[in-house]
């Protein structure tokens, strides 16, 4: 009877099956605005896509046969003032062996930009070589949300500014100064940074008999909705009387 082999040498055979995907997650995954992608990068930094997920349609002007065919015409759409600093992050990923995070802009070719996310990770081949498996998202609409908020808020800071009432945020707990606006500044006498040096004990009258502290002191929790009265010390040493209103406000998180 002949002994079997070793099992370093045996070899296991079984029917290959092939599972197709649902016709029904196809059509979920072209209509999803992201795409998986693997793309294979040689050691003089040129690309060649291997995979690209039917989801590209849904996010770029190209599908899936003619990105793998032609990978340059993905990277013409890239935006010009991006492609550099794509370039760079991608290849400082690479020697790095670490994820590739980005966001950059895509031209459809109708004057419309794009905003996508890309996230990749490399796996370095025994040639030089670089294999990277990852997934590109739309995010137009979040960019959007995020750019019109921050245009909110810089208009609310010029407000804040420009206001001709003085204005200041602190912190609730340290009561340390995170801004002042320049009427601020003019009536206290204290610059910007010595304002912002400084907590709102050192306006506060020491000993004054205020309404809304018994200690003379401000507060330290609760809100001004009211109007109350105070006294202040200004950088002179002159000690004035002021009416305060106060809110609560989230504030860089």
């Amino acid at each position: 009877m002949t002994p079997p082999p070793p099992i370093s040498q045996s070899v296991v055979e079984s029917p290959l099956r092939i599972v197709q995907p649902h016709d029904g997650l196809l059509a979920v995954a072209r209509r999803m605005p992201a795409f998986l992608f693997e793309m294979h990068q040689s050691p003089d930094g040129r690309g060649r896509v291997r995979h690209v997920g039917e989801g590209i349609r849904s996010v770029l002007p190209i599908d899936a046969c003619e990105a793998m065919a032609d990978p340059e015409r993905v990277l013409a759409m890239v935006h010009p003032d991006d492609i550099a600093r794509l370039r760079v992050a991608m290849s400082h990923a690479a020697r790095a062996v670490a994820p590739w995070e980005d966001e950059f802009r895509a031209c459809d070719g109708d004057g419309r930009d794009t905003w996508l996310a890309v996230s990749a990770q490399p796996t370095p081949q025994p040639d030089g070589s670089v294999l990277w498996h990852g997934w590109i998202i739309d995010i137009t609409e979040r960019k959007r949300v995020q750019l019109a908020l921050t245009e909110s808020d810089q208009r609310h800071r010029q407000l804040f500014d420009a206001n001709p009432i003085p204005m200041w945020v602190h912190d609730r707990l340290t009561l340390q100064f995170l801004m002042v606006n320049d009427a601020a500044i003019a009536h206290y006498g204290w610059s910007r940074e010595e304002f912002l040096a400084m907590t709102l004990v050192d306006v506060y009258h020491h000993g004054a008999d205020d309404g809304e502290s018994g200690e003379g002191g401000p507060p330290r929790s609760g809100d001004l909705a009211r109007p109350a009265t105070a006294h202040h010390r200004i950088k002179s040493g002159r000690v004035i009387e002021v009416e305060l209103t106060a809110q609560p406000l989230t504030w860089t998180g």
